[in-house]
């Protein structure tokens, strides 16, 4: 048998109403957190007309994964990952709440941005590993191919959408958008089955 015919196609991978509940709680959360750093990005210049300072927000954004990606890994894993899921996407939610009230403070936005990136680091160790919970060994290939692909697509049109959100929407409604994907990620992932069942 060749190994194509090993391979479960993409349309089966998701008829797995699990695998398909996780996949869309990637692309809720990788959506929100793309979006809501360029956002701020451009909302961020727009006040201070200073490349400098949306440097620092990149900064406050990419630090975390140099200070907590290996060691996330290993707390994600003695720990339920569906668990871990919901409560990353709700407590980045709370997260993008707060800049409602002091969107105007940079220093409290590159704080939240900060924060929100910490438990980011987070979800990525609990969402792969999850994968060869709820598919077969035959949608394996096929499901970890949709995720990468996934990943990447979604990191490039989130950036990509953060300009028209914010032109429609405004900063306060930017944030009440993105703000719901995350609740939406927590909504999807609550459905998959907890770790070990």
């Amino acid at each position: 048998m060749h190994i194509s015919q090993k391979i479960s196609p993409i349309k089966d991978v998701l008829a797995n109403r699990a695998f398909l509940r996780l996949w869309l709680e990637q692309i809720s959360s990788q959506f929100s957190i793309n979006m809501l750093v360029f956002s701020l990005a451009l909302v961020i210049y727009q006040k201070t007309a200073s490349n400098a300072a949306v440097s620092w927000l990149f900064l406050a954004y990419g630090v975390p994964a140099l200070l907590f990606g290996m060691m996330a890994g290993v707390v994600v894993d003695r720990l339920d990952r569906r668990a871990v899921l919901i409560i990353s996407n709700v407590l980045r939610a709370l997260m993008v709440l707060i800049l409602f009230v002091s969107n105007r403070n940079i220093g409290i936005v590159y704080l939240i941005v900060f924060i929100n990136a910490v438990i980011t680091q987070f979800t990525a160790p609990a969402e792969a590993p999850t994968i060869p919970q709820l598919v077969s060994k035959s949608q394996l290939i096929s499901a970890n191919s949709l995720f990468s692909f996934t990943f990447y697509s979604s990191t490039a049109l989130g950036f990509m959408l953060a300009g028209p959100l914010l032109r429609f929407f405004g900063p306060d409604g930017s944030l009440a958008f993105i703000c719901s994907l995350f609740l939406l990620a927590a909504f999807f992932v609550s459905g998959i089955p907890p770790q070990g069942e």
